[in-house]
């Protein structure tokens, strides 16, 4: 097969991977989950009824069906993973998330940047702050996405 290189990037259908031949001719499209972005906030009132983590992202599945997916999308050389789970992911399920926000800290030295994502959530069950840490040369996005999956 001659040389390629690939392209990846949010559409409005979803997720799309892209091949591409040298002479920049398309030769395959892949296609994920559908994918809409969305806002910690929608989880608030809601009654999640599963939660689904690693190191890289973390999944919500919603008492009505939806979920929703927090992660980064990898550009390029940048690092961005959960750093710290603060509380116990269990008390967020089974009850109306009562507190569901997003804050940022930015930080930037001479040589990388670094950026603090906080989603801080709680129940009557009680209170979790998931912190995701994203480092980069400040070229590249150390942001936290949060989609809905359809």
């Amino acid at each position: 097969m001659q040389g390629f290189f690939y392209f990846c990037g949010l559409d409005k259908k979803g997720y799309t991977l892209k091949y591409y031949n040298v002479n920049l001719v398309e030769i395959e499209i892949l296609k994920g989950n559908a994918l809409d972005k969305a806002s910690i906030e929608e989880l608030r009132n809601q009654i999640l009824t599963n939660i689904t983590t690693n190191e890289n992202s973390i999944i919500f599945t919603c008492l009505d069906g939806r979920k929703y997916k927090m992660y980064h999308i990898q550009e390029c050389s940048e690092q961005v993973t959960i750093e710290d789970i603060n509380g116990n992911l269990d008390d967020l399920v089974g009850v109306p998330i009562l507190i569901s926000e997003e804050t940022t800290k930015e930080d930037d030295d001479c040589d990388f940047y670094t950026t603090y994502t906080f989603y801080k959530m709680a129940t009557i069950k009680g209170y979790v702050t998931i912190r995701w840490i994203g480092e980069s040369n400040g070229y590249y996005s150390e942001k936290v996405d949060f989609v809905r999956i359809k």
